[in-house]
């Protein structure tokens, strides 16, 4: 029924299946061409053309390996990466990842063929390690683009640390989980030689990008446009309309709070310390704030009238917990 009611099925089956194995064989430069060769009637006119396609895909292979090897077991230092960039150490990080994609995709391509697709943990795994990549040159061509700002330095390093984390922990998943053993010993050799090292970003990084995200600047800004702002009073436009809000009186309830009023804005009138003006503008706020975080609240006859069913099946007053 999830499949049926979905364009591309469930989410699961979209990562299971279509991500990585839809177009395994068609973004591979001779997998294809060697199919079409094999299916060709001309039994002369196939062996020429498969010959010419297993030599390329023997070189591609050769060239796969080497730039894996070199680029994995240098830690990345060896990868290239665009000059002039001040991010270098994670283009090339990315680069290494992309060879280790591109190496481990050609021994199960080769060893394990059509049944790829069946074992859907496996092609799962190399989906997310696509996903990752793909996301990651996102963000890094974004910052690029952007003037590589150091202000978006915090939430580029957080983006990428959780990116090669979930690449590493799903490139050790395909290996651990390989069922030709001797190869996988060899596909972790080449792309984990010094097995998975990224952990993420630590508590510190994340508290200070979700410091930023809550503050009112250029970098919240940037990373904004285009976001759906939500038709009038609905939960998004509520959510934004108290963030600005509660930054307007941020200096003015920091005032009213270091004299003690914190709890009795009203008694910061009487004694002076602000106008009526500015205790509206409190008073707003708080209404605001109230307005996001309010929750739908129901009396018990409410609520049974949402539950006729619970309702014509009241267990009697003598029934025992047990029976119950």
């Amino acid at each position: 029924m999830p499949i049926g009611i979905t364009v591309e099925g469930a989410n699961i089956l979209t990562r299971s299946l279509i991500i990585f194995g839809q177009g395994a064989i068609r973004a591979h430069p001779w997998l294809l061409q060697e199919m079409n060769a094999l299916q060709n009637p001309d039994e002369q006119q196939a062996l020429a053309e498969f010959d010419r396609a297993s030599a390329g895909h023997a070189r591609h292979l050769l060239r796969t390996l080497g730039r894996a090897w070199l680029w994995n077991w240098s830690g990345a230092a060896l990868a290239p990466a665009p000059r002039g960039s001040a991010n270098r150490t994670a283009f090339r990080r990315l680069s290494r990842y992309a060879s280790a994609l591109a190496f481990t995709s050609e021994v199960a391509l080769l060893t394990l063929g059509g049944s790829l697709k069946r074992r859907e943990s496996i092609s799962a795994r190399l989906g997310d390690v696509l996903s990752e990549l793909y996301f990651l040159s996102a963000v890094l061509k974004r910052f690029r683009d952007d003037g590589e700002r150091g202000g978006d330095a915090p939430v580029v390093q957080w983006c990428c640390e959780t990116g090669f984390a979930r690449i590493e922990s799903a490139l050790a998943g395909v290996i651990d989980n390989f069922p030709v053993r001797w190869l996988a010993w060899t596909v972790r050799a080449i792309t984990l030689p010094f097995g998975v090292r990224r952990r993420g970003p630590g508590d510190a990084m994340t508290h200070a990008c979700a410091e930023m995200l809550m503050q009112r600047g250029p970098v919240r800004d940037r990373l904004t446009p285009g976001v759906y702002p939500g038709h009038h009073d609905d939960a998004i436009q509520r959510l934004e309309h108290a963030f600005v809000l509660v930054h307007e009186v941020a200096s003015l309830r920091r005032k009213v709070r270091d004299a003690g009023f914190a709890e009795d804005p009203v008694g910061a009138v009487d004694a002076g310390l602000i106008s009526e003006e500015e205790l509206a503008q409190l008073l707003a706020a708080d209404d605001a704030v109230l307005a996001v975080i309010a929750v739908d609240s129901f009396t018990q006859e409410e609520l049974l009238e949402f539950a006729p069913i619970r309702r014509r099946h009241k267990p009697s007053q003598s029934a025992t917990p047990q029976s119950v």
